[in-house]
């Protein structure tokens, strides 16, 4: 998969879509202008990533799954991306069970919803 940045990115809704549950690891992204050379180093971001487990979500975007991003700058004109899900307890037990486990939230699980 070619990832590139700009105004008409078509990866764009991999890294800011909502309850994306993909997960990328040191994935090379081009960019449409060049980037710096001396840009180095490693941003690390924290997110909302997840919202829906099963037929339920969460009401609240503070109880959304934790998505951790990072960007690591190579010094050389080329950027790596990473994205990954934080494996809490909470996220690791509502996994297993495919459905919202039960732990203290700030907002409500939403009913399950049925088709």
């Amino acid at each position: 998969m070619d990832i590139c940045i700009g105004d008409d990115s078509p990866g764009f809704d991999i890294f800011y879509g909502t309850s994306n549950v993909e997960e990328i690891e040191d994935h090379p992204v081009k960019f449409e202008n060049p980037l710096p050379d001396w840009l180095k180093g490693t941003l690390i971001r924290n997110s909302p990533g997840r919202f829906e487990v099963g037929k339920r979500n969460f009401t609240n975007l503070f109880d959304g799954f934790a998505k951790g991003l990072s960007w690591k700058f190579q010094g050389n004109g080329q950027a790596l991306f990473s994205a990954k899900f934080l494996r809490t307890d909470s996220y690791n037990a509502s996994m297993e069970k495919n459905d919202i486990a039960e732990y203290l939230t700030i907002g409500a699980g939403a009913a399950a919803i049925f088709y």
